[in-house]
C-alpha cells in the first residue's frame, strides 16, 4: 500500500504501523484467528496514527515581514501616585 502514488500520507502511515505490529503479535494472530486479528490491528493502527501529523512535502511559506513599530518615547519621571480623596457633597442654599 505504501507503493501507491495517490495514497494519502495518513493511509501510508497506518499501513506502516500495521506492518510493524503484525510480526510482533504473531502469537495473538494464531489464537484469535486471522480475520479478527487483521480487523483489530487496523483499528489499533488507526488509533495510534491519530496523534501523528504526517510530514508535509510542501516548502514552508515565506514569513510575512513584521511591521516596524516606532520606538516608545521615554517619560521623564513616573507621575506621583494619586491618593483617592473622598468627595464631600456641598449643599448650595437657594433663596
Amino acid at each position: 500500500m505504501t507503493d501507491k502514488k495517490n495514497s494519502s500520507p495518513k493511509k501510508t502511515l497506518v499501513s506502516e504501523i500495521v506492518a510493524l505490529l503484525t510480526p510482533a503479535l504473531a502469537t495473538l494472530k494464531t489464537s484469535i484467528g486471522e480475520k479478527k486479528f487483521d480487523k483489530r490491528i487496523k483499528k489499533a493502527a488507526k488509533v495510534l496514527a491519530q496523534g501523528i501529523k504526517p510530514a508535509e512535502k510542501k516548502a514552508a511559506p515565506a514569513a510575512k515581514p513584521a511591521a516596524k513599530k516606532a520606538p516608545q518615547k521615554k517619560s521623564k519621571k513616573a507621575a506621583a501616585a494619586k491618593i483617592p480623596v473622598a468627595k464631600k457633597a456641598i449643599a448650595i442654599k437657594t433663596k
